[in-house]
């Protein structure tokens, strides 16, 4: 009767081959193959585990960069996306000449304030006092820069008009909403052109 090389109790996981007390009946090839296959697997396991170390490592190390700059969120691509919004009003006796005047002053309302999230703004103040009392006080706020690839979405509170006879016309409110999205790469260029 010939005598067999069985291999048995061989599990596989995840692909790889892990393979946990192997027993053989006759011959040491067996042992000696399921040995290095088990010091193979090991190996690829242990290299598999520290890419997932590394990209958590990573993960973790933009959220925390994102949570640092003030106004962006970290989207799920990993760029940073930074989001402000402008607000006008049109007078409804203005027609669509005031709804236009309207939409461009929300849109650069939206843009300004997307400018002083990104990269501040210089405020300066005054009071006035006289007789010993405070009489007024002026504060102006000024923000100046280029932005490139803002993307502005702009709606009204009012787009239908009454049908009611004789009705008065309303105001409306125009909102715009500028957003950019930077790479962080984008970001630390930035940075460094921040009056």
């Amino acid at each position: 009767m010939k005598k067999l090389n069985v291999v048995v109790s061989c599990v596989a996981v995840l692909g790889l081959a892990a393979i946990t007390g192997c027993q053989t009946m006759g011959g040491g090839a067996a042992q000696e193959e399921a040995d290095a296959a088990l010091a193979q697997s090991q190996a690829e396991t242990a290299a598999v585990q520290a890419e997932l170390d590394a990209a958590r490592a990573d993960a973790d190390t933009k959220a925390q960069a994102a949570q640092s700059i003030p106004g962006s969120t970290l989207t799920q691509a990993g760029t940073l996306l930074f989001k402000a919004e402008g607000q006008s009003v049109a007078v409804a006796g203005d027609g669509a000449l005031g709804v236009a005047k309207a939409r461009l002053a929300a849109e650069t309302i939206a843009k300004a304030n997307l400018l002083e999230i990104l990269k501040g703004a210089l405020v300066t103040s005054s009071v006035s006092i006289g007789d010993m009392m405070f009489e007024s006080q002026l504060v102006t706020s000024t923000v100046s820069g280029w932005l490139g690839g803002v993307v502005l979405e702009t709606g009204s509170s009012a787009n239908e008009q009454s049908r009611l006879p004789n009705a008065e016309p309303v105001d409306q409110m125009i909102t715009a909403k500028a957003t950019l999205e930077l790479s962080a790469e984008a970001w630390e260029n930035l940075k460094n052109y921040v009056e």
